[in-house]
């Protein structure tokens, strides 16, 4: 059984600071009225604290460890374990490995039926990331 753990990501964290920082940049050049300028800052900030406290590991969402089984998964967080079906791969390189698990049909949560995983290159060790590739680069063959 293959088990990742599935760690936070500094290439994440400083591509997230740096699009946040970017948009809240052309608000403030951009000649729009005070007011919306003020709400879309405010909205900036709100969801940018939230993005990055996710990607420290601050939040109870975010998967921790995902265990490999032949024909299910189970993708752990602090709040418990969802179990879903192998990955279809959407890409991959050796900077980011993108995963789509669809959730298994008899599970009894509520929700997306299909879960999204972003893998950057510091998420997983060496090992781990290059087996995760090779075994999404067969997924897809």
């Amino acid at each position: 059984m293959f088990v990742p753990g599935i760690l936070p990501s500094r290439v994440a964290l400083v591509v997230l600071c740096a699009v946040h920082g970017k948009a809240v940049l052309a608000l403030c050049v951009a000649k729009l009225p005070v007011w919306l300028v003020a709400g879309s800052l405010v909205v900036m900030v709100l969801t940018g604290k939230r993005r990055i406290s996710e990607e420290l590991a601050v939040s109870p969402r975010r998967f921790r460890r995902c265990l490999a089984g032949e024909t299910r998964w189970h993708l752990e967080n602090a709040a418990g374990r969802v179990t879903v079906l192998p990955p279809r791969p959407i890409f991959i390189s050796e900077l980011l490995i993108v995963v789509e698990f669809p959730t298994c049909p008899d599970s009894q949560i509520e929700g997306p039926n299909k879960l999204c995983l972003c893998l950057f290159s510091d998420s997983l060790s060496p090992s781990q990331s290059s087996r995760c590739a090779a075994f999404c680069d067969f997924r897809i063959r």
